[in-house]
């Protein structure tokens, strides 16, 4: 059986701004994802990309965020009737991704790896 792969890319602009005419904190004036997956009978395996321009963390703009860009692999079994096995590593390259910066850096998560189920209820 041949399986069904798919590409999906997204891109989000955003010129947010304060009445005082600075950036909304937290907020990246452009934003992209990119994801290719590929199906093959119960199982899907996957990679995710995910980048964002500088942004602020405060209403000030006086403390940045770096830009940030990282990857996430992942697959999912069906093993019965609306019951699903999920496996996936969120930042496989370990990338630093800035979270706040008020006044210290903080990171945000490193390379980790999940594993769930998922019961989706259909009527």
């Amino acid at each position: 059986m041949t399986g069904a792969t798919t590409f999906t890319a997204g891109y989000l602009f955003a010129d947010a701004t304060l009445s005082t005419g600075a950036r909304t904190p937290q907020v990246p004036r452009h934003a992209a994802t990119l994801q290719l997956a590929q199906q093959k009978g119960g199982t899907t395996f996957g990679l995710q990309s995910r980048w964002s321009s500088r942004q602020f963390d405060d209403d000030r703009n006086q403390f940045p965020l770096r830009s940030a860009f990282a990857t996430d692999l992942f697959a999912s079994r069906s093993v019965a009737h609306n019951l699903e096995v999920i496996v996936a590593v969120e930042n496989l390259f370990n990338a630093r991704v800035e979270a706040s910066a008020t006044p210290v850096i903080t990171l945000a998560q490193p390379r980790a790896a999940r594993v769930g189920v998922r019961y989706t209820l259909k009527r």
